[in-house]
C-alpha cells in the first residue's frame, strides 16, 4: 500500500525541455526516476523516455502520477543505475541524474528517513541491502562515524559521533526520533533548516553506498550518449558535486556547457525549499 503523501516537486522542475533541449522524438534517460516530474516533463516535450529505479514503490506512485496517455512512450527498468550499461542497448539524446531522494521516501514513516519517526532507522532506497542506518549506528566506531558525517559537511561531526558512541551503551539508538534529538542536544535549537540534516544525509549516503553508486555509473555515460547530447547531474551537496566535478576534468568526450553549476531560481526556492542546495551540472558529448 502506497501511502498518501504529496508528490515530489524535484528541482529545475518546468526546464528540462528547455535545459536539454529536447525535440519530439529524442531519446531521454532517467536515472533516477523517483515521482516521475522529470520523467513527464520529457514526455510532455516529446521525448522517448527509460526511467530507472531501484525502489519499486517509487515506480508505483509514478505510474499513478504521469497520465495514461504520456506512457506509450515510457520504459521503465527496476534496477540500480549502476547496470545501465547492461539494461540499454541504444544511446540517448539526453541523460539525468538527480542525486535527491524524493519527499516519499524522506517523509514515509516506515522507510526511516524521517527526524520525527519511532520507526527504525532504515534508509535503504533498496531493501535487498543488507545493512541499515540503524545496524551502522550500532557497529560502528567513533572514527568511523565521524568520516561519514564529514562526508556530508557536518561542522560537528566529531561531537556528535562521540556523543553517538556514548548514548548506545546506555540505550540503542534505533529512531530517528532518538537520533535528531541527540543531535539537536548538541547543535541546539534551529529556525529553518534541521540541524540533524547532514548527519542523515551522510547516513543515508552510507547505507545506499551512493558515493560508489555515483563513482560507478558515471564512467558508462559518455558511452550511451549520442554527439551533441547533453548529460545532467543534480546534486545536493558539496561533496556529491565534487565527485561530478571531478568527473568531468577526466572525460575527453565530454564539454562543460556552463563553467559554474547552474543554481535553482530565487522564484523556485520560494515555492520549493527543500530545492535551495540544488546544483546542477550540464555536459554535452563532443
Amino acid at each position: 500500500m502506497i501511502i498518501k503523501i504529496p508528490r515530489h516537486n524535484p528541482a529545475y522542475s518546468g526546464l528540462i525541455a528547455k535545459l536539454f533541449n529536447l525535440k519530439p522524438g529524442d531519446l531521454f534517460l532517467d536515472l533516477t526516476l523517483g515521482d516521475g516530474g522529470h520523467t513527464q516533463e520529457a514526455l510532455q516535450a516529446g521525448a522517448k523516455v527509460v526511467s530507472f529505479d531501484i525502489d519499486p514503490e517509487s515506480i508505483e506512485r509514478a505510474k499513478q502520477f504521469i497520465p495514461q496517455n504520456l506512457q506509450k512512450n515510457w520504459t521503465v527498468v527496476n534496477s540500480n543505475m549502476t547496470k545501465v550499461s547492461e539494461e540499454v542497448n541504444t544511446n540517448f539524446n539526453a541523460i539525468l541524474i538527480d542525486l535527491g531522494p524524493s519527499q516519499y521516501q524522506v517523509l514515509a514513516p516506515s522507510r526511516g528517513f524521517s527526524f520525527h519517526s519511532s520507526a527504525d532507522l532504515d534508509m535503504r532506497l533498496d531493501k535487498n541491502l543488507g545493512v541499515t542506518a540503524k545496524d551502522l549506528l550500532a557497529a560502528l566506531g567513533q572514527k568511523e562515524l565521524e568520516q561519514i558525517f564529514n562526508l556530508a559537511d557536518e561542522p560537528r561531526a566529531r561531537q556528535i559521533a562521540k556523543e553517538i558512541v556514548t548514548s548506545r551503551k546506555i540505550s540503542p539508538i534505533t529512531t530517528g526520533q532518538q537520533l535528531a534529538n541527540l543531535v539537536v542536544k548538541i547543535k541546539g535549537r534551529y529556525k529553518n533548516t534541521h540541524p540533524a540534516t547532514q548527519v542523515f544525509l551522510g547516513l543515508r549516503m552510507a547505507v545506499n553506498l551512493e558515493r560508489e553508486v555515483i563513482l560507478e555509473t558515471l564512467p558508462q555515460l559518455p558511452e550511451l550518449l549520442e554527439t551533441g547530447g547533453i548529460l545532467g547531474v543534480i546534486s545536493f551537496h558539496s561533496g556529491e558535486d565534487r565527485l561530478v566535478k571531478q568527473f568531468g576534468k577526466q572525460q575527453e568526450t565530454l564539454s562543460v556547457i556552463y563553467k559554474k553549476p547552474l543554481k535553482p531560481l530565487a522564484e523556485e526556492i520560494n515555492n520549493n525549499p527543500r530545492v535551495r542546495s540544488a546544483s546542477l551540472r550540464l555536459y554535452t558529448k563532443k
